[in-house]
């Protein structure tokens, strides 16, 4: 008896010693942190330096007397320990900046964390827990997460996390980011965020990918399905998946991929969202130009899914790895096209978005499907198919190859081009969901293979015996050599050429500049490599030689070269002369030659030199300038005709001298050239006016003009005078008045 007395004595002081224990850890010495003091009530601790692996963050510390409040950087101070298994931090204690973003990022180590802290003014708590690889279960169910605005990663990479208590009724009416918030979390096997608050959610992106929740529930008020949201979500167990209500925009890339088991057979819109609609399961945007999804595991007859009219658009991976789709009909509304990476139509709000560049069918497709085949309706205007591969409708550019196409592709004659990404070209992974195809047959008529095309057709012949590349005799461009690699023949375009002479002068003879054609530093030989065709090449101007391509060399360029006109030979004009007052223009030059200055006059008397120029009229000789030829002038005869002289003149009683003005088409002669006499220029009757040449000027002057000579006021007042005397008496000798009885 005495014996069961101490033992219950023993077990009852156990079990109160151990939760006493337990509770009451020891906190952390301040000395094991890095730290400063924020004023004389605070300290920051910036980083856990001590060796032990439990830490405890009290709510204060005795520093110099004072008790100080404690504050955590988040980001540096637990963030990448891994020897850390548990970390208690107390009530009280706050953090810097109201982050806790990193706060166990990358503790690799941590089991167990008490977290006892105020969270009610945090508004990042994004990577809070990043790997942490060993953590379980997390009791968040004390925390305030009213401001919060991101809990990007916040659980990211916890392989092992497989509870969290508390997290369902956080509110996060200020939550804007969930991004990768759940990545990887594979022992998570339910979601609960029903009764969170997402209307102002801004990013989901990569929310659950690669979790591993059979369950997940999502509130009505979503506002955004980003880019990777579920992508690769395997353990879903459910048939069907409802769109919430409040989703404004899903994003195109990765976003529904790699999602459910094959029971997962149809997607689901809640009533009251206006902006998707499921059609027979199938996830398309309301207008029904954007197809997003098919669940992998729903079924079409006979294996043959018509994409319907009017969509334009397909997802990233839309196709989410149903192999239950053989044959793929295309919409005559669909246009296909090259999208490059980082598109912005794949992008939605900080999403990654079309990490898969290539042909956008392709991108939709990607590798996990069983489409073999594509068809295209009769009434399509842009293409059409022929053994399930897709052409251009006149036939000239093959268009895309199904990643799963079987047997042997025969490119028909008339094809001319291969677009790149036709076939696609993604890696190794890509190359082997062709091992059923048994070859190509490139056409005669095929003179464009894009490089990335060229490259996966080598892979597939050099990765499987049974692909066989084999090109038309008559094709210009394309072979395969001996170890059945398809093979490019140079084009000409990138050879370089240099020729002997670039530039010759016109002798009537053909000009044939030697070339030297090189490819790549070997220099290539006419005849078994090109072949020569001079042209244009005997007239001034522009010569040519084309080069042809011929043996394993195709196509044509071609190099200019100049001949340059030729001197004439010419006989300087000789016994040139003019009159004085003429213009250059009007002395006449031998053919061929002209007056550089036909306006100018010809000059003086006497020998001049001017310049002519000479041009031959044959395009092949250049004109020659400056030529000096001697103009000698002769003086310009004037004669009566060109004399104005007035005709009548008054008697005078004395000689008469009129003056001479001599003018011609030239102007008015000046009175240096010629001399003037008068005769019979005193009495009544005719006078004459002799005009004479001055010797040495620039005119010969001659001629000789009549003037008259009339009676004039004198010989009237004479006559009147002798008439009053004769009246008055009066006697003109001694000035007396003479009496009319008076004899005269």
């Amino acid at each position: 008896m005495r014996k069961i007395t101490a033992f219950f004595i023993v077990l009852l002081s156990l079990l109160l010693v151990i939760p006493v224990t337990a509770g009451a850890a020891s906190p952390t010495a301040l000395e094991e942190f890095e730290y400063t003091r924020n004023s004389p009530g605070s300290v920051l601790l910036t980083q856990y330096i001590g060796t032990a692996q439990s830490v405890t963050v009290p709510g204060n510390y005795m520093v110099d007397g004072v008790s100080c409040g404690v504050q955590l950087a988040s980001q540096t101070v637990f963030a990448g320990n891994q020897k850390l298994t548990s970390v208690t931090i107390s009530a009280g204690v706050t953090f810097a900046d109201a982050s806790m973003r990193l706060l166990f990022g990358e503790c690799t180590g941590l089991k167990t964390v008490n977290l006892r802290m105020d969270t009610s003014y945090v508004t990042d708590m994004s990577y809070a827990f990043y790997k942490c690889e060993n953590v379980e279960t997390l009791n968040l169910s004390s925390w305030e997460t009213s401001n919060v605005r991101t809990m990007k990663a916040m659980f990211g990479y916890c392989a092992k996390l497989k509870k969290i208590v508390g997290y369902e009724k956080w509110d996060t009416a200020s939550l804007r980011s969930i991004a990768y918030m759940f990545n990887l979390t594979s022992q998570l096997k339910t979601v609960d965020l029903s009764r969170w608050n997402l209307g102002n959610l801004e990013n989901s992106g990569w929310c659950f990918q690669k979790c591993g929740a059979t369950k997940i529930l999502l509130p009505d008020n979503l506002a955004i399905i980003s880019a990777g949201f579920l992508n690769h979500v395997e353990a879903y167990a459910g048939s069907s998946f409802t769109i919430p209500a409040g989703v404004k925009k899903i994003g195109y890339a990765h976003t529904i991929y790699n999602f459910g088991t094959e029971n997962f057979s149809a997607f689901r819109v809640a009533e009251g969202n206006d902006n998707y609609k499921a059609v027979d399961g199938i996830l398309y945007s309301a207008d029904g130009r954007e197809m997003l999804a098919i669940p992998r595991g729903k079924s079409f007859s006979k294996g043959v899914y018509t994409i319907p009219e009017g969509v334009t658009f397909l997802g990233e991976l839309s196709f989410s790895r149903n192999y239950n789709i053989k044959t793929l009909v295309l919409p005559d509304s669909y246009l296909l096209e090259y999208v490059p990476a980082k598109d912005p139509s794949y992008i939605t709000f900080e999403d990654t978005g079309n990490l898969n560049p290539g042909l956008n069918l392709n991108i939709a497709i990607y590798s996990y499907t069983g489409i073999s085949r594509y068809e295209i309706k009769a009434s399509n205007p842009n293409y059409k198919s022929i053994a399930g591969v897709v052409y251009t409708k006149d036939g000239t550019e093959l268009v895309a190859v199904p990643t799963r196409f079987a047997g042997k592709m025969n490119v028909p004659e008339g094809v001319t081009v291969w677009r790149a990404a036709a076939m696609w070209s993604a890696g190794e992974l890509v190359d082997s969901l062709m091992e059923h195809c048994k070859g190509v047959v490139i056409p005669s008529t095929m003179t464009q293979i894009a490089e990335d095309q060229l490259e996966k057709l080598n892979r597939l012949e050099d990765r499987y015996s049974g692909f066989r590349i084999t090109v038309h005799k008559d094709n210009p461009i394309y072979y395969t050599g001996k170890s059945g690699q398809l093979l490019k023949k140079s084009n000409l375009e990138d050879v370089e050429v240099s020729l002997s002479q670039s530039e010759f002068v016109y002798d009537g003879q053909e000009k044939i500049p030697e070339l030297t054609v090189s490819h790549k530093g070997k220099t290539l030989k006419p005849e078994k490599d090109y072949i020569l065709e001079y042209y244009d090449n005997i007239s001034a101007g522009t010569g040519w030689v084309r080069i042809t391509g011929k043996g394993d060399h195709y196509g044509t360029v071609e190099y200019s070269f100049t001949i340059a006109q030729a001197q004439p030979e010419y006989t300087a004009p000789q016994n040139l002369s003019a009159v004085y007052g003429q213009t250059l223009g009007e002395v006449f030059l031998p053919e061929g030659f002209s007056w550089m200055q036909p306006d100018a006059l010809v000059g003086d008397t006497g020998r001049n030199t001017f310049a002519v120029s000479y041009d031959s009229g044959d395009e092949n000789y250049t004109a020659v300038h400056d030529i000096s030829v001697e103009l000698l002038v002769h003086p310009q005869t004037v004669d009566e005709q060109s004399m104005r002289v007035a005709l009548w003149f008054p008697w005078r009683g004395r000689q008469i001298k009129p003056v001479v003005l001599v003018a011609n088409d030239t102007g008015v002669v000046s009175p240096e050239e010629y001399t003037c006499t008068w005769e019979n220029n005193t009495h009544f009757g005719t006078g004459r006016l002799i005009v004479s040449d001055a010797p040495g000027g620039n005119y010969e002057v001659s001629g000789t003009v009549e003037f008259y000579i009339v009676p004039g006021p004198m010989l009237c007042t004479a006559v009147l005078t002798l008439l009053w005397c004769l009246t008055t008496g009066v006697s003109l000798r001694k000035g007396k008045k003479v009496e009319q009885s008076e004899k005269p």
